[in-house]
């Protein structure tokens, strides 16, 4: 039995442990928290914190300084682990390759709202299937036909 025992423990020690890292944080990326998250102090972060999304203010290897929530109306100033944030979409710019219809939904059978121009610009706010949502609100474009804009 405690040879069984051995060879159990063994093998759970070679099983690796998942931790959610983020790792290509910066600073004035929108996070959330996770439930449960800890300052870097050990001490608890409050509901009301939590239940908001941040704007890290800085950020030096695993420790984010959080700022002002995504409403701008309350400002925190604790430091927390990075392992306890998680990235909201992060909107990006992209360049149209061909002209391209511009959908009601991320569906190429949904209804086309109008067209976008070979080589102009937008902002994409959400991604879903390989489509990207327009930040003008006029809808979904297939993002195959585009090419992300480097910073």
């Amino acid at each position: 039995m405690n040879t069984a025992r051995a060879d159990i423990t063994k093998i759970l020690n070679t099983i690796p442990i998942i931790t959610p890292r983020v790792d290509n944080l910066e600073a004035g990326d929108l996070v959330s928290i996770a439930l449960g998250a800890v300052y870097y102090s050990g001490k608890p972060v409050p509901d009301w914190v939590q239940k908001q999304n941040w704007y890290i203010a800085s950020l030096k290897e695993d420790r984010a300084v959080l700022g002002e929530n995504e409403n701008r109306t309350n400002t925190i100033t604790s430091p927390i682990n990075t392992k306890f944030l998680t990235e909201i979409f992060k909107p990006y710019v992209v360049r149209i390759l061909y002209d391209t219809a511009v959908y009601k939904e991320p569906n190429p059978l949904s209804l086309i709202r109008t067209s976008l121009k070979a080589k102009d610009a937008y902002t994409i706010i959400e991604e879903k299937d390989g489509w990207g949502k327009l930040k003008s609100g006029a809808g979904w474009i297939n993002l195959a036909y585009t090419e992300k804009i480097k910073k």
